[in-house]
């Protein structure tokens, strides 16, 4: 193939191996994208049936890079054919295929964490009453949860302990899977751990998945968990033909439950694989890359060794700069924006400041904003997080699953329809006597006896609403006119218009709501009749939310979590807090952090390294020398990591003007910026 003559030895190696397993070693830069595109190509070249072929990633983004990467190597018809998807989507795919084997017929919920989190506090509830429901963090008991699927851990397996939340985590665990299977519905780690469960105990099944795969590839697989490394294993056949691509100087996720062990020990899973390193690093400089080798290098935990090498010589040294503070630390960060703006012409899309804690940012927003330079946060709230958006879908969700008691929770009196608390313990009393589902209450309540009649007449009112949006879209099939219809019946504008939470006005979250109504029309105008459903919308958009950073970085300076950096790439990059304390974080330092460990704190310069290879050309390490703790100002030390740094590579770099901004400097910034914003408006209206 003419795309592999550009090929450096390794990636090449890559690409042409055969069958077997083999491991892929990509260190950041190193093009492992076109490693693994070229890998498909070749493999169809050699006569591989393309459906044949899957390869699964973490996110939705990348999987639809890759996609969009291979239509120019194999055409569009082709690569139509290739199962391309995250680990939760194939899980989906199987479970809906699979469905008879499940119990719930075809017709069951994904639960999103917000669903999950909702539905730990309503267990918390009815075991705590009073404020003892109150004192337990319901995230940490659902956290609690998802590592002990992650790591293939049945509730009935759990040990008691002295930890308050482990133990209450513990308790929980059973009733939580219970009423998920009660609701139809399945959460988020369930995607991958169900089809595992189905995959171990049905022998045929598991013969019938593996003869559908010749090829099996993964995509970051420094970042799986032991359930996702036990479905490769399973879907893995006689021929063993598994490629993955990973780097271990890159696991970063840990508390999501990805487990570094599962790329340092790949060999032992697969025995004779071939192992590819890929160490030539085409995004960075050669500066940067002797830093970022020196951190890593520095590891005290065992790791692949591979040292990164520039491909390119050009660049400046990584600058280590103090300030005073962490308020003059932004200030400091926003006048080297400008500077690099104004006078060496670097687009704002190219910068980015990363941080290890989203608390970080406010004083870098602050800084920035004075500055009139415009920015903007990468991973924040999304646009399926917002409460509209989330309240209207829950709608949709009742319309499709009856039984989805937590949806159902969410909307019983939104907008206010007088159903109130003690209406919802009646139905919850009466639900309980009579031994049936709340929602089986709520759909039919003529015989409560203590319930009011203006409830009960909600109540019926309701479910007829629910009862004919499912009518429309069996007779007319279409989708957004029962949505729509919907909507106006439920009068979420006027709910809307009669609060202001978030400070966005009650029009503003309406055209939230009607985005969302555009993104069914648009789905059903995309989708083949005979595949489309509520079901399916709704089960894709649980799937887009649940993954984080799709989108890129597009206007202005980008800020960003380090963990959110991940995969992003800037040519210059400003990584604040290196001090002990925030980077590495004090849970891996302070001695009253009784479950830190070394490993915890080796995830941290794993961390590091990640922030220090996002930047191509230049990277400048900041250190407050001191700040507030406690209520008093502190002084602080380094972070460790630069104490790694090698001095030939470093230019120790501090700005004079560590003052406030002048009235005329921020008029004259206000004028720039005002100035690149009309001559970006004027190029989109010519595009």
């Amino acid at each position: 193939m003419a795309a592999q003559n550009t090929l450096n030895p390794a990636q090449r190696e890559a690409v042409e191996h055969g069958d077997g397993p083999m491991l892929i070693l990509a260190g950041a830069g190193s093009g492992k994208t076109r490693v693994i595109t070229g890998r498909v190509a070749e493999l169809i070249r050699r006569g591989v049936r393309p459906q044949a072929i899957v390869a699964v990633s973490f996110t939705n983004k990348a999987a639809n890079e890759m996609a969009e990467r291979m239509k120019p190597l194999v055409g569009s018809r082709q690569t139509a054919k290739l199962r391309m998807s995250t680990f939760h989507r194939f899980g989906l795919g199987l479970l809906r295929e699979e469905s008879r084997s499940i119990g719930y017929g075809s017709r069951f919920v994904i639960f999103d964490q917000g669903d999950s989190l909702g539905l730990v506090k309503e267990i918390l509830r009815a075991r705590y009453r009073g404020g003892a429901a109150r004192r337990l963090d319901p995230m940490s008991i659902l956290a609690r949860i998802s590592n002990w699927k992650s790591a293939i851990v049945r509730p009935d397996a759990i040990e008691e302990t002295d930890e308050p939340y482990q133990d209450t985590a513990r308790q929980i665990y059973p009733e939580y899977q219970e009423r998920l299977a009660a609701m139809r519905a399945f959460d988020f780690d369930d995607l991958v751990c169900r089809p595992v469960q189905m995959l171990r105990e049905d022998g045929e099944l598991r013969r019938r998945w593996q003869e559908r795969i010749d090829h099996l590839l993964v995509d970051e697989f420094q970042d799986t968990s032991e359930v996702q490394l036990e479905l490769v294993k399973l879907l893995a056949n006689e021929r063993r033909n598994v490629c993955v691509v990973g780097d271990d100087d890159q696991s970063i996720y840990s508390w999501r439950g990805a487990n570094v062990d599962n790329i340092l020990q790949f060999e032992k899973h697969f025995p004779g694989t071939r192992v590819v390193k890929l160490e030539t690093n085409y995004r960075s400089s050669a500066s940067i890359l002797e830093v970022a080798n020196a951190v890593i290098g520095n590891s005290n935990t065992r790791r692949h060794e591979k040292k990164l090498r520039a491909a390119r010589q050009d660049g400046d040294r990584v600058r280590r700069c103090m300030t005073e503070d962490p308020a003059a630390e932004s200030r400091f960060v926003a006048r080297e924006i400008r500077q690099l703006h104004d006078e060496d012409a670097v687009p704002l899309e190219n910068m980015a400041v990363l941080y290890r804690s989203n608390s970080q940012a406010r004083l870098i927003e602050q800084a920035l904003t004075e500055g009139a330079i415009p920015y903007q946060v990468y991973g924040g709230q999304q646009f399926l997080d917002r409460k509209e958006v989330k309240d209207f879908a829950a709608y949709l969700r009742v319309v499709v699953n009856p039984y989805d008691e937590i949806s159902l929770r969410r909307i019983l009196n939104y907008p206010s329809r007088g159903i109130g608390t003690r209406s919802v313990q009646r139905l919850e009393a009466y639900a309980e006597s009579r031994r049936m589902p709340f929602t089986g209450a709520c759909a039919d309540p003529g015989d409560i006896g203590d319930l009011p009649d203006a409830a009960r007449a909600a109540l019926t009112n309701l479910e007829g609403l629910f009862r004919r949006a499912r009518e429309t879209m069996k007779s007319s099939g279409a989708l957004h006119v029962a949505a729509r219809d919907l909507l106006e019946q439920i009068a979420l504008r006027r709910a809307l218009d009669d609060s202001a939470e978030g400070g966005d006005s009650g029009e503003a979250r309406y055209q939230n709501v009607l985005a969302l109504l555009n993104w069914i029309e648009r789905y059903e105008r995309d989708t083949p009749r005979t595949t489309r459903s509520l079901q399916d919308f709704l089960q894709r958009v649980t799937l887009k939310g649940d993954t984080a950073n799709d989108a890129e970085p597009t206007r202005g300076v980008t800020l960003c979590t380090l963990h959110a950096a991940k995969g992003l790439e800037f040519g210059v990059v400003f990584l604040i807090g290196c001090i002990e304390g925030q980077l590495p974080h004090s849970r891996t330092t302070d001695p009253r952090a009784n479950e830190a460990t070394t490993a915890d704190l080796e995830e941290e310069r794993r961390l590091f390294y990640v922030g220090v290879t996002r930047a191509q050309d230049r990277l400048y390490l900041v250190a407050p020398r001191s700040r507030a703790l406690r209520g008093k100002t502190a002084e602080v030390t380094p972070s460790r990591y630069l104490d790694d740094l090698p001095d030939d590579q470093i230019e120790d770099y501090e700005r004079e003007d560590q003052r406030d901004f002048s009235a005329s400097e921020v008029s004259s910034m206000i004028k720039s910026f005002l100035k690149s914003r009309r001559e970006q408006a004027s190029r989109e209206s010519c595009s």
